[in-house]
């Protein structure tokens, strides 16, 4: 009886534990991505789903230090959504078609030796990780970030340019929804784009369709052309990659993608290197989702196999 009473007891500290560090994740998480909710149901709704997405992660975790993944994942700010509602989110972009204007250039491999790593993080011309919010605009922030990386790189002076501006007046946006990389540098080849400052982001909480507010007089950098890398053409991406920042597109409906915590793992982000760990070759990239997603808000990924999608699209980097 007295080893039984020693069990029952035993087992209800443990459960208890547990149950005391899962309260303590939930509160952490809450306070770290400023999440509220509407009401005591929709809360408990949130910390159910939260405490599934953590035993998940729990398991990934355990399977990467047995060495069966070569990633881990972590908690982020999409923690309390579905796999559904994280798809649902419009953070995956369509893909890019195969064939875009004739009229601008085509990279390809370059014929000189390519160095073997890059990180334009290194070089002072990337602006901070920003955070699209709840808007879609992954192909607005994508594009900017290496307008932003090539302006600085040409006059050796940073500039935060316009998300905005690109959601509320590209030919054919419709506001926060899912749109082209390959429109929105059309738009910053014919207009240009504005200052961050006079015409600041507004829809990280706001998803409402806004009117046009370009203001000619404050627009900070407007691109000569633009160019892009054929699909299926990681060769050229790379050579591309290693003279400046790309626009590309990852396939990232994986849940995992949404998890990713730290180490190497359809969304527009901005390849800012490349390199090789441990004789694992990666791609560096800037991503939109804050610094607290994955690397202070950059992300690992596995290079030369087209992982992700990598180079199922065309990509685009812009010349001043």
């Amino acid at each position: 009886m007295l080893l039984i009473s020693f069990l029952v007891a035993t087992l209800f500290t443990l459960s208890t534990s547990k149950s005391l560090s899962l309260e303590s994740e939930w509160a952490s998480f809450k306070k770290n991505y400023d999440k509220t909710y509407s009401n005591p149901e929709e809360e408990l709704y949130r910390q159910t789903i939260f405490h599934k997405n953590l035993e998940l992660i729990e398991q990934h975790n355990e399977k990467a230090t047995q060495g069966i993944h070569t990633y881990r994942l972590g908690i982020t700010k999409f923690s309390d959504l579905t796999h559904d509602e994280m798809k649902s989110t419009g953070l995956i972009i369509d893909q890019e078609p195969s064939s875009v204007n004739a009229m601008h250039a085509k990279a390809t491999k370059s014929k000189g030796k390519l160095p073997k790593s890059v990180d334009w993080r290194s070089k002072g011309i990337l602006t901070k990780v920003k955070d699209q919010g709840i808007c879609p605009a992954c192909w607005a922030f994508a594009t900017v970030a290496a307008i932003e990386a090539a302006y600085a790189q040409k006059n050796g002076k940073v500039v935060k340019l316009s998300e905005q501006n690109l959601i509320d007046c590209s030919e054919g946006a419709k506001g926060c929804k899912p749109y082209s990389v390959g429109m929105a540098y059309k738009y910053a080849q014919a207009k240009g784009i504005d200052a961050a400052k006079c015409y600041p982001y507004v829809s990280r909480k706001d998803t409402t369709e806004k009117s046009c507010r370009f203001n000619e007089t404050c627009s900070e950098v407007k691109i000569s052309k633009y160019a892009y890398i054929k699909a299926h053409n990681e060769e050229a991406l790379e050579a591309a990659v290693s003279k400046q920042v790309v626009s590309a597109t990852l396939d990232a409906e994986i849940q995992d993608f949404y998890l990713y915590n730290k180490e190497v793992v359809s969304h527009a982000v901005a390849l800012v290197g490349y390199g090789t760990e441990n004789g694992t070759p990666y791609w560096i990239f800037k991503n939109s989702w804050g610094e607290k997603w994955g690397e202070k808000g950059y992300g690992r990924l596995l290079r030369g196999n087209n992982t992700c999608g990598i180079v199922a699209s065309v990509s685009f980097f812009p010349m001043l």
